[in-house]
């Protein structure tokens, strides 16, 4: 019984110790962004569905996007 109690206790100590890995995970859309649609305009004219987006979207394309102004572009 003190072998399974002891065995039992060092397991967890062991999971305890474990550091979680940290998750890059650029191939999912938007990728820890909410799905809430708060549209934004980016200063490179595209509509985003939140500001999120719009920073995921920014990084994913290597490009320095930013808040034009909140809600909808105008289309010309």
């Amino acid at each position: 019984m003190k072998l399974a109690v002891l065995i039992c206790v060092s397991f967890l100590i062991y999971l305890s110790s474990a550091e979680p890995q940290p998750r890059e995970d650029t191939d999912t859309p938007g990728f820890g962004c909410t799905r809430e649609y708060n549209p934004v305009c980016g200063d490179d004219g595209i509509t985003y569905s939140n500001e999120c987006m719009l920073h995921w979207e920014s990084k994913l394309r290597n490009q320095n996007v930013n808040v034009k102004h909140e809600g909808k572009c105008e289309t010309s």
